[in-house]
């Protein structure tokens, strides 16, 4: 699958679980020392207003429009309302493009607005607010009690990465399917934090990232006995690493000892439902990561 046809099977998805549980928390990020959320209906009102603001633009269909790749919910989202403008989503070489999507408001989602900056002949920019999107809500409580329904806990993944790349975009997918939490961490430096306070179900990241979380969570941990509190707070029960390089064995030790041992991302392991999710993945990805 392309950006633009993995984002338009999210859009139905998105739109699936917005009917189905629309005040269902989907979408955590970061703002200062307190955490904000999207519903799977709010995040599916942003994306539409901001597709339709992509349409009134009036840009040629197929035109590429480039984001941002940082692990937030606004560049998440201008992923989803680009593809469903009939845009092609690209993340390379954005200062040189012709048009580009931005979620204005940094890293605190509650004053998240789009713009569309389009360059000029000249090399200036024109900037085109569009549509913008507040959070359903805010929680100082962890995802995985913010984000049951029914009374049934769901599966949290915690990303520190955007979508920029084949296998982030599968891993939306996968929480679209399974209605999952996505935790989203945009500063690497706290990733380790993050995942000791929202205690995720499943983490995805490149090796190099594990070996650093495998470092940094006793070090956090901190006290006489840091590794009772890790085996008291991790609930992990995936560990995904991506990429063709495989995390050091002392990584493997350490998440084996505390959570789960960290394996080649492979969703259609998970329950076998996500088959058309691992589509969107190349195969030579696909082959490098076993």
């Amino acid at each position: 699958m392309t950006a633009a046809e993995s984002g338009a099977r999210a859009l139905a998805l998105l739109a699936q679980r917005a009917e189905e549980s629309p005040a269902q928390p989907w979408l955590f990020a970061p703002d200062g020392y307190d955490w904000r959320w999207w519903s799977w209906a709010q995040a599916a009102a942003t994306v539409a207003a901001v597709a339709a603001g992509l349409r009134a633009a009036d840009l040629p269909p197929g035109s590429a429009v480039y984001l941002s790749p940082a692990a937030t919910p606004g560049a998440l989202l201008a992923w989803l309302a680009a593809a469903g403008a009939g845009l092609a989503p690209c993340w390379e070489a954005a200062e040189t493009g012709t048009f580009r999507l931005e979620c204005a408001g940094g890293p605190r989602p509650e004053r998240a607005g789009f713009l569309l900056l389009r360059r000029r002949e000249d090399g200036t920019e024109e900037r085109c607010p569009l549509a913008g999107g507040r959070p359903a809500g805010s929680s100082v409580t962890r995802p995985e009690a913010a984000a049951r329904h029914r009374r049934e806990s769901r599966p949290v993944l915690l990303r520190g990465r955007g979508t920029g790349e084949a296998d982030d975009r599968a891993l939306v997918l996968w929480t679209l399917q399974r209605e999952a939490a996505l935790v989203l961490e945009p500063n690497p430096g706290t990733l380790a934090a993050t995942l000791l306070w929202s205690r995720p179900t499943h983490l995805a990241e490149p090796a190099a990232v594990l070996d650093r979380l495998a470092t940094a969570l006793p070090q956090i941990a901190g006290g006489r006995d840091p590794a009772r509190r890790l085996r008291r707070s991790l609930r992990l029960r995936t560990v995904w690493w991506l990429g063709a390089e495989a995390p050091a064995a002392e990584t493997v030790a350490f998440f084996s000892r505390f959570a789960a041992a960290p394996r080649p991302l492979d969703l259609t392991a998970e329950g076998g439902e996500a088959e058309a999710v691992a589509a969107n993945r190349p195969q030579e990805q696909l082959e490098a990561g076993r």
